[in-house]
């Protein structure tokens, strides 16, 4: 329900987001991240922990790297044409625009990128 997702997400401490190739097209996806982040949600405490499939690893990171630099908000999908116009209203209301609101998310999907790369390397040097 989006009227809760707000109250939901205001007390996790931490979100772990299992980001697979298809994660950023799904819109109820990208809205529990900008709840997250509304809700005063620290962008140190979100992990991104990627899903590829078996034998297909190369091509999943690929498509998910692609899915991050390619991001709209605008393009994401949503199985109740309804709830797709809701949230992207609410989207528009609270940046002023998709474009705002693009620009802002990339920078924290900017952000998840660069620090898993840090995990995996196992440093905390910018990779």
């Amino acid at each position: 329900d989006l009227r809760c997702l707000p109250i939901f997400v205001s007390g996790c401490r931490r979100l772990v987001v299992f980001c697979g190739r298809t994660y950023l097209s799904r819109l109820w996806c990208v809205m529990e991240i900008f709840s997250y982040i509304m809700m005063g949600g620290n962008l140190h405490n979100i992990e991104l922990i990627p899903v590829v499939g078996a034998g297909r690893e190369d091509a999943d990171l690929e498509s998910i790297e692609t899915s991050f630099r390619e991001f709209d908000v605008a393009n994401c999908q949503c199985f109740s044409a309804a709830d797709k116009d809701l949230m992207l209203n609410i989207i528009q209301t609270a940046f002023g625009g998709l474009g705002a609101f693009n620009a802002q998310l990339s920078e924290v999907l900017h952000h998840l990128r660069r620090e898993h790369a840090r995990a995996r390397l196992g440093c905390a040097c910018d990779p």
